[in-house]
């Protein structure tokens, strides 16, 4: 096995999911409407295969389903959702050993990135792991949504790297792991081996996946 990189998910993977909840929870408290369309449009986007301005399309699918004008939906959408969260973001903590096994990378003299299908802002320097990234973008700003290759082989694009040559790190099955593998990369699933699921390594801790994935580049 031959990797030259490793890429990872942010949110959820470098993480514990149940602390994102946990901390945009007023937010849901707050706007339920709101969160609810936003929910259901980025549902959308996900089967859409379109070109053009992302914010714009996600701005007038907004508009249409909670039937207000695209001013005031760009509008709520930046205060109430992602200025909002971009706040909650203070309070997180990376995994344990996340941060080392990242370094431990670059040691060994592979390149790392980092996305997510959310603005990415200042969440790496809250989380204490800013300046350790080749790339770090949000999947926003290629106009597509995980799991969409686009964002993938941009992620490639960025490293100068062969996608099969990446190792990419998730938590989310359908949208991380269905993703990177149809971009071509190889893939590390963030959870326990399901019936039906594919990856070629799952790990429960990130001093686990230094250890599968340190061995099998040595074999």
């Amino acid at each position: 096995m031959k990797i030259r990189a490793v890429g990872f998910d942010i949110d959820g993977t470098l993480y514990p999911n149940h602390r994102m909840f946990i901390h945009t929870f007023p937010s849901f408290i707050r706007h339920p409407m709101l969160v609810w369309h936003f929910s259901r449009i980025r549902k959308q986007i996900r089967k859409e295969d379109y070109h053009g301005d992302f914010h714009a399309k996600q701005t007038e699918l907004l508009a249409e389903s909670m039937k207000i004008s695209r001013t005031r939906a760009a509008r709520i959408l930046k205060e109430n959702l992602y200025d909002e969260w971009d706040n909650y973001f203070r309070k997180l903590k990376a995994y344990p050993y996340a941060k080392e096994f990242i370094l431990n990378l670059r040691s060994r003299g592979m390149k790392t990135a980092a996305m997510s299908d959310f603005p990415i802002g200042r969440k790496l320097e809250y989380l204490g792991l800013d300046d350790i990234w080749d790339a770090a973008f949000c999947t926003e700003d290629t106009g597509h949504l995980k799991p969409s290759p686009v964002p993938f082989i941009k992620m490639a694009e960025l490293l100068k790297i062969e996608n099969n040559q990446i190792l990419y790190v998730g938590n989310n099955y359908k949208y991380d792991i269905i993703g990177a593998a149809e971009a071509g990369m190889k893939t590390a699933y963030l959870g326990r081996k399901n019936a039906g699921y594919s990856a070629d390594f799952y790990f429960e801790s990130y001093k686990d996946l230094e250890n599968q994935l340190f061995s099998a580049l040595q074999g």
